[in-house]
């Protein structure tokens, strides 16, 4: 019996189905790409559980956060893969994921890294998965997680088989980022250096006298004397030199933690394009200037700021387009 339809059967089955309106389906709001998800889960911050996707200079990987650091600028992390190919012996195979899929991961590559690498949130794992893994012990886990101990493929010549060593060497790059984040000064050091009148005299030697970072240390730490142009444009602008002892200044470490964190990783992004240097500094340095001490204490207190500066560098460089 011939099943093959005719070209004129084909063409009328297609007029059919141009009378038929096509269904979408909407992912549901705790859907793992669900735009409405991920903002929530960036605006809640990095937290022990989570599972991220990792990304920098065109390495990527997936990580587990065993524990964010005392300074919430990184975190401990564990590396995971989605291809059960490249299971190790000293690896566990992780049944229940945020994914559907199974997962590796190794506990023994457990590294710090900088919270700024994490790109995007996955959801978590159960707290008994999480101590099983940073543990390698498989006696905390539940029937649930279905997690069980890897095993080597004996295929040596495969390349799934080095997914291990790549792995080390992108955390080992990562880890060494952990070494060039700003410093954190003492905060008996940072309140001294941002009461309301030095950080309003600071703001105004960026926005009024036009200096850069570098230079407002000197003229805070009495290294560079403003000259008598400079003391009469502040004069002008209504602009006390305050009476403080002298003291390098320094960007509120709210404010530096704040800006490291994954949901300001599209901003960053974004000014890495437009400027040269740090772009979490560099972004850090516009909230300032925008807002030199703000309303209330703490990180949250800067995000007003830092999406305004976001929001300024933008339409400066459209207008200069």
């Amino acid at each position: 019996m011939n099943n093959t339809r005719s070209f004129t059967e084909l063409l009328g089955m297609y007029d059919q189905l141009k009378d038929i309106e096509p269904e979408i389906t909407m992912p549901s709001g705790d859907d793992l790409d669900s735009p409405e998800r991920i903002e929530r889960q960036l605006a809640e911050g990095v937290k022990r559980g989570q599972l991220w996707s990792a990304y920098s200079n065109g390495d990527s990987l997936y990580v587990l956060i065993a524990e964010v650091d005392d300074d919430p600028r990184m975190a401990t992390v564990i590396p995971l893969s989605n291809d059960l190919r490249s299971e190790t012996d000293d690896s566990l195979v992780i049944g229940n994921t945020p994914l559907d899929i199974e997962m590796v991961a190794w506990p023994g590559l457990k590294t710090l890294i900088p919270v700024r690498l994490l790109y995007k949130p996955m959801k978590e794992l159960s707290e008994s998965a999480v101590k099983a893994i940073e543990s390698d012990n498989l006696r905390f886990t539940r029937k649930a997680d279905a997690i069980r101990r890897g095993h080597d493929s004996g295929e040596y010549d495969s390349p799934f088989v080095k997914d291990r060593d790549d792995i080390t060497v992108i955390l080992l790059k990562w880890h060494a980022m952990c070494f060039d984040l700003p410093k954190l000064h003492e905060e008996e050091e940072a309140e001294a250096s941002t009461t309301p009148e030095r950080g309003e005299y600071a703001k105004a030697l960026i926005t009024v006298l036009g200096l850069p970072f570098d230079q407002v240390d000197d003229v805070l730490d009495g290294v560079v004397p403003l000259t008598d142009e400079q003391c009469d444009k502040l004069a002008d602008a209504g602009v006390q030199v305050p009476n403080a002892s002298k003291r390098t200044f320094h960007l509120p470490a709210d404010l530096l933690v704040e800006v490291e964190q994954p949901a300001w990783r599209r901003d960053a992004d974004e000014y890495a394009q437009r400027m040269d240097g740090d772009a979490r500094v560099n972004l850090a340095q516009d909230a300032f200037m925008l807002a030199a001490r703000p309303n209330g204490y703490g990180r949250e207190a800067w995000r007003g700021a830092l999406h305004d500066a976001y929001r300024n560098r933008l339409t400066e460089d459209d207008d200069q387009d």
